[in-house]
């Protein structure tokens, strides 16, 4: 979709009459909307003032909206007073939005009372929002008694906040008594151990709270961050989904980090899902089994997903998360990832990683990623075994890049995934192992005879994708 097919679109949407709701979603792929076409789009809406329901998605692809989009979307949204859902969505592409335009829309904001659901992303691409645009944008939320659901992203690329702008977002946050579901997501060398405490200590007041995402991205946070956010998840009873992501800062996070928030949630026994991810930190199998421990008795437990990206994991570590999975027979949905840095799993540790998986019986959802570890062929053939026993796994992801598997273990692995008639989506990494191109096409072109009605995305060279 370019600005040429907008046009066409808005010229549609211009004579429908009565819309109440409407989804403009020009997410990724070949999309290429700038100003122009987005600009008209939104005079096309303007005159529906019944509209309650708005999703407006230029995210990623080569999308290249600036502020002059968001200002007239500012324009446009005082129009809608009945307005009950607000989605906007400008992250990464090429868009460009700095404070200037979330200034304003945080002036619409305030004519906006009856939402019950807002999300805003602006993580990444060339947006430029740091304090000035999240004090503006925040100061509206604080007072939308009505909210539930409350997503907020101002991280990663040049987005950069300090103490200021976590301060606005906790008063805000702690101003909220009506949230079920909170997303907040922010970035910046001057987001340390002070912001994460006042993010943490406005958390406490929201005893609705059942669906929890916090993501603090290239941050300065310490061990001391990590004790803050788990003195509040603890006050949090009625939590059920928990995602928790402090990555990418100056690696200060440490097992003494992981420990206090492990022991926080081994005390919410209503969660039935997990995602903790602490890429580029200083965490060894200490932490892994701190992270094993902490889970291990939460009966409700059916999601899990680890991300720990440049650590320093073992086959120790990994045996602590065999004895978690063998105690936990509930698990639908499993991703383990072990890539890069000091991490060395080795052919032993999958084995005995395999041998708790394959009793998974539930299991829908997989993935794995160990990446440059230490595999070979028979790591391959340990995991081949234990998905033959997994008759309902759905989506699988395998990521073994930068190991020793060759043709052999490739091929059986290849082999075991073509008799998994449930798979609806695969992905294979392999690159940069002994593989050669004429193995892999042939292996390519068998799973697909297998599976013909599977999503299937198989790469064995960084360049090259059959």
């Amino acid at each position: 979709m370019d600005d040429e097919l907008a046009v066409a679109l808005g010229r549609v949407v211009s004579e429908i009459r009565n819309l109440i709701s409407v989804t403009f979603d020009f997410c990724g792929g070949e999309n290429h909307i700038s100003d122009q076409g987005a600009l008209f789009l939104l005079k096309c809406i303007k005159k529906h003032a019944g509209i309650n329901n708005l999703l407006i998605d230029f995210s990623e692809g080569q999308n290249c909206v600036t502020d002059d989009t968001i200002k007239l979307l500012a324009d446009v949204l005082i129009g809608f007073p009945k307005l009950d859902m607000l989605f906007i969505n400008v992250c990464c592409g090429h868009n460009s939005i700095t404070d200037e335009g979330v200034t304003c829309l945080g002036e619409a904001l305030q004519h906006l009372s009856q939402l019950t659901n807002l999300r805003l992303n602006f993580c990444g691409g060339k947006n430029v929002v740091t304090d000035p645009g999240a004090i503006s944008i925040c100061q509206p939320i604080g007072n939308m008694k009505h909210l539930n659901y409350l997503l907020l992203k101002l991280c990663c690329g040049k987005n950069k906040l300090t103490e200021k702008g976590h301060l606005a977002m906790s008063t805000a946050i702690g101003q909220m008594q009506e949230l079920i579901g909170l997303t907040l997501a922010t970035s910046g060398e001057k987001a340390n151990d002070e912001g994460a405490y006042l993010i943490s200590k406005s958390l406490e007041s929201l005893s609705t709270i059942q669906a929890l995402t916090l993501g603090f991205y290239e941050n300065s946070m310490t061990d001391k961050a990590a004790e803050y956010i788990s003195n509040s998840l603890r006050k949090l009873t009625n939590l059920s989904s928990l995602r928790l992501n402090i990555c990418g800062g100056r690696r200060m996070i440490t097992d003494a980090g992981i420990g206090h928030i492990a022991r926080a949630i081994s005390e919410l026994q209503n969660l039935t899902a997990i995602t903790l991810s602490f890429y580029d930190n200083l965490l060894t199998d200490i932490g892994i089994e701190e992270i094993s421990k902490g889970v291990i008795d939460l009966k409700n437990l059916n999601t899990i997903a680890l991300n720990l990206h440049g650590a320093s994991v073992t086959d120790t570590g990994v045996y602590s998360l065999a004895d978690f999975m063998r105690k936990s027979s509930n698990l639908n949905s499993l991703a383990l990832i072990f890539s890069g840095g000091a991490n060395r799993v080795s052919d032993n540790g999958v084995n005995v990683l395999c041998s708790a998986i394959r009793d998974l019986i539930l299991l829908e959802y997989l993935t794995l990623d160990f990446s440059d570890n230490d595999l070979t062929d028979i790591g391959a053939n340990f995991i081949s075994q234990s998905l033959r026993e997994l008759d309902n796994i759905g989506e699988l992801t395998l990521c073994f890049d930068g190991n020793k598997i060759s043709e052999v273990g490739v091929s059986n692995l290849g082999s075991t995934i073509a008799e998994l008639k449930n798979l609806r989506s695969i992905m294979l990494f392999f690159a940069n192992n002994p593989i050669n191109k004429g193995t892999w096409e042939k292996l390519t072109s068998m799973m697909r005879n297998a599976l013909p009605n599977s999503d299937i995305s198989i790469t064995w060279d960084s360049n090259y994708k059959p």
